[in-house]
């Protein structure tokens, strides 16, 4: 994604007055975002840092909104929910969120970075578990390729193989975000 502006101004919570920095995010690029009142559609540069995805009006601007990731519930594709291509949904226990990419790689990077972030804040993922950091990677990529596995053996509803991607919750839940294969037997659903 695009290069990190060192002169960006840090997001202050108008609820709870604490101050995030925003800078070496672990992933960051532009989306296309709904607005919350009137539903339209705006360009924002979002920034994803720890549990927090923050959004601003520009590049090097100070982000004016943050969506908290310790409360998101999952994050999926949602073409036919948005009604626009590459888009994608995440949604907390009061708001959903959607957003479209630029791209479909763009959209699934996204989906997966959101996706390793929810896991990473999740109850179930602590650093109490004795385990180091190369040790709980490796156990969170098996984890996630199970659940895809489990996913792939059978059909979703709607009749096609989903790809899934294990987003536990806060309360130990897992929710699959599930989108269709595009890229696996093209044309073979």
């Amino acid at each position: 994604m695009a290069a990190m502006a060192s002169s960006r101004k840090a997001f202050t919570d108008p609820q709870t007055g604490i101050k995030y920095e925003t800078t070496n995010p672990e992933f960051q690029g532009w989306l296309t975002k709904q607005s919350s009142w009137l539903k339209e559609w705006r360009r924002r540069y979002f920034i994803l840092k720890g549990s927090k995805l923050f959004f601003c009006k520009t590049e090097s601007g100070a982000p004016h909104g943050m969506i908290d990731l310790a409360h998101c519930m999952t994050v999926k594709s949602a073409e036919l929910k948005a009604q626009k291509r590459n888009a994608l949904e995440v949604s907390t226990p009061d708001t959903t969120f959607l957003m479209y990419a630029d791209s479909e790689k763009e959209k699934d990077d996204w989906i997966g970075a959101i996706g390793r972030a929810i896991v990473r804040c999740s109850s179930t993922y602590t650093n109490e578990d004795g385990m180091d950091d190369e040790e709980r990677d490796s156990d969170e990529d098996d984890l996630l390729w199970r659940v895809a596995a489990l996913a792939l053996a059978a059909p979703g509803a709607s009749g096609h193989q989903p790809a899934a991607l294990a987003c536990a919750g806060r309360a130990g839940l897992g929710a699959i975000a599930e989108a269709p294969l595009a890229r696996v037997g093209r044309g073979q659903r």
